[in-house]
């Protein structure tokens, strides 16, 4: 019964199969737990609650594409309950010439779920937004809408893309509680604060894209945070991985002050997150500024764009030192025992924990007999005492987490990962260091997605 269906994903196989045929890759591939591959078998609806839409035309016999939209048609205005719904274009480059008529059975959709969809996401080229947001589209329960749009390599025009984009949003405006902008060319901000009002219930916003110093595009932005200071709970803000011009701070300067949003106050926010690619150190300064100033509401950190020296890690734990903080998720370089002391005094309801790291190390007071490599610190001007070590054994970075009394901290989801940097991936694995942590963390109960059993036993 395709009541069931309640999430919704058409991807760039729906037209074309961008592999050759007889390749592996020419077959469709799933790893959510939670979905689907919906095929003919009419008893697969009897199971699913959330589906993921997977339609390959067969490369042969060749279909007409009238012949498969036809299907498509009659198969999606039979989904009158769809909640979610994702269109992804993003490797398919033959879909842009003709993305309109190869989009026209979203019509029968807008039908048949126009009135359940809270749910849209939208990824590929500018093309996609004016093929999709079309202006006779009205969906009554849009609540999150969101765009990853990739490089404009195909000459579409800017202006009509931001154009249909803003003019949906407008029409959306009351009920979005949800905005994502994923660019990777750098957006007009005009767009954003001429061509959008304030959004009453807008919450949760993601925009990440190339960094500017260009004074009227950081104007612009900044005039569309302000619409939203006192309703913004959730931020999430960072830099495209195909940009990164300011990584040694080339172009950027303390004189050219911090860019939106790290200048404004947000009375309200409660998660703060930085994504993307490292932007250089003018920014992670204005970054920490930031997170002091939201001390006392930040109850979620992720601040996984730098690969922190132990130095900007104090700074770091320093300044988001709360007892109200629940999930934190950083990269340092050198993964200490003391790291984790450290942790647990600035943050002591902690139920979450991210950490990549590029290798074990200690931390040692220079001055003897005062030689304890387990010892919290709590503030940076502690570090003129203490040298860093790197290059250390598992066995001493066991022993050393020993001396460390974690037992007590609520922590009970971990999640480690191997930094970019990773020195020796032979010395450093996860699957090694993450048991020597999990031993000394009794209260956690989910290891990188898996049960605590499941960790350990693999």
């Amino acid at each position: 019964m395709k009541e069931h269906v309640k999430s919704l994903t058409l991807t760039a196989t729906l037209f074309e199969s961008p592999f050759p045929e007889g390749s592996e890759k020419s077959q469709p591939h799933l790893s959510t737990q939670d979905s689907i591959i919906i095929s003919g078998d009419d008893d697969i609806w009897n199971r699913p609650r959330k589906a993921l839409l997977y339609l390959r035309p067969f490369r042969s016999p060749r279909r007409r594409p009238e012949d498969i939209i036809h299907d498509l048609d009659r198969f999606v205005r039979s989904l009158d309950r769809v909640a979610h719904l994702t269109i992804d274009s993003h490797f398919n480059h033959t879909l842009i010439p003709n993305s309109t008529c190869s989009l026209r059975f979203l019509g029968a959709g807008w039908h048949a779920f126009g009135q359940t969809l809270r749910s849209l996401t939208l990824k590929g080229n500018l093309s996609l937004l004016e093929s999709v947001l079309e202006d006779s589209i009205y969906l009554a329960s849009l609540e999150r809408l969101s765009v990853d749009l990739a490089r404009n390599k195909h000459g579409v025009e800017v202006g009509a893309a931001y154009f249909a984009l803003t003019q949906f949003i407008k029409r959306h405006s009351t009920a979005l509680s949800t905005l994502e902008i994923v660019s990777a060319d750098l957006a007009d901000s005009n767009w954003f604060s001429q061509g959008l009002e304030r959004l009453p219930r807008l919450q949760r916003l993601k925009i990440q894209q190339p960094p500017s110093e260009d004074h009227g595009q950081r104007s612009a932005m900044r005039q569309f945070l302000l619409r939203h200071i006192d309703t913004i709970v959730d931020l999430e803000w960072g830099y495209t991985d195909t940009h990164t011009p300011y990584k040694d701070d080339r172009g950027a300067s303390e004189e050219s002050g911090s860019p939106p949003p790290l200048d404004i106050t947000f009375p309200h926010i409660q998660r703060f997150a930085v994504c993307g690619s490292c932007p250089g150190s003018v920014y992670l300064q204005s970054a920490m500024t930031f997170i002091e100033r939201h001390q006392k509401t930040l109850t979620s950190l992720s601040f996984i764009s730098w690969s922190l020296g132990f130095k900007d890690f104090i700074r770091l734990a320093e300044k988001a030192a709360s007892p109200v903080m629940e999930e934190l998720d950083c990269d340092v370089f050198i993964l200490t025992s003391s790291v984790f002391a450290t942790l647990k005094v600035h943050f002591p309801s902690l139920q979450a924990l991210g950490l990549s790291y590029g290798m074990l190390g200690r931390t040692l007071r220079e001055t003897p007999p005062s030689r304890d490599p387990n010892i919290p610190i709590t503030s940076v001007d502690e570090l003129d005492s203490l040298d860093i070590s790197g290059g250390l054994r598992l066995k001493v970075f066991g022993k050393d987490m020993d001396a460390v009394m974690l037992a007590d901290w609520p922590i009970e989801r971990l999640n480690l990962r191997e930094s970019r940097r990773l020195v020796n991936k032979a010395d450093y694995r996860i699957e090694c260091v993450g048991k020597v942590i999990v031993a000394r963390l009794p209260k956690v109960g989910f290891v990188n997605g898996m049960y605590r059993e499941n960790f350990v036993a693999s």
